[in-house]
């Protein structure tokens, strides 16, 4: 699951309270929904968090997205399409690392991308969140160990400029994006010939990659919601 599955789902999953109005969120329940997203965009970043966050919103919000990423990664729904789209990549002449790397992670990219297509009010949510990372309040800088400190602040203040991608949801798009990412891992790197491989085997295999998301989405949601009762 990436970060704007994190903020629905974080949306859903309150600690406290209702779950949260996308259409007009409050500073605490911002911070909440940024902290569900902030270990994707520390990822980003190729830096790890410590915890617990000084914002003991913020850590909250970092806590739901490892419950969520757990049910994600152990739901039949995603084992059954990452098993299937891995077979689907090795048999198209991916090696089996690239092949396992961009089945993982195009599955979560496309998700992404057609809940941003189709939750209403989620897209500007998401952009709030990514704006949020330059509030000098959060202490974010502290996150971090400090030797990274200096490089997680220019990540911070470059994400909180960036602007939300809007093609997630493009085959094509998504494939460029698998090469990048893995461009510097020798283990999962795919030559650039590979790229319309790539794009060729999402685009055949996109309806099944997006069956289901809404039934999807409530299982999430419950089990989260579970997780975070049973330990609070």
């Amino acid at each position: 699951m990436n970060f704007a599955g994190h903020v629905l789902i974080a949306s859903l999953t309150t600690v406290h309270g209702p779950p949260i109005n996308l259409a007009s969120t409050s500073s605490p329940e911002e911070v909440f929904l940024l902290g569900s997203a902030l270990p994707d965009i520390a990822s980003m970043g190729r830096v790890r968090l410590q915890r617990p966050l000084v914002d003991s919103t913020l850590d909250l919000g970092v806590q739901n997205h490892h419950y969520a990423d757990s049910a994600f990664h152990q739901s039949d729904w995603f084992v059954k399409r990452n098993a299937g789209l891995h077979h689907k990549l090795e048999a198209a002449g991916l090696r089996r690392g690239p092949a396992r790397a961009c089945a993982h992670v195009g599955i979560e990219l496309l998700l992404d991308g057609t809940l941003l297509a189709t939750v209403p009010h989620l897209p500007a949510a998401v952009q709030s969140c990514l704006r949020r990372t330059g509030d000098s309040s959060l202490k974010l800088r502290t996150s971090v160990k400090s030797a990274r400190a200096d490089h997680w602040q220019s990540h911070l203040k470059r994400t909180a400029e960036w602007l939300l991608p809007d093609d997630y949801h493009r085959p094509s798009a998504v494939a460029h994006r698998l090469h990048r990412i893995v461009a510097n891992r020798p283990r999962l790197a795919f030559p650039s010939e590979q790229v319309t491989v790539v794009e060729d085997v999402l685009a055949r295999s996109q309806e099944e990659l997006t069956d289901g998301i809404d039934d999807l989405v409530l299982d999430l949601a419950a089990n989260v919601a579970r997780d975070q009762a049973h330990n609070s």
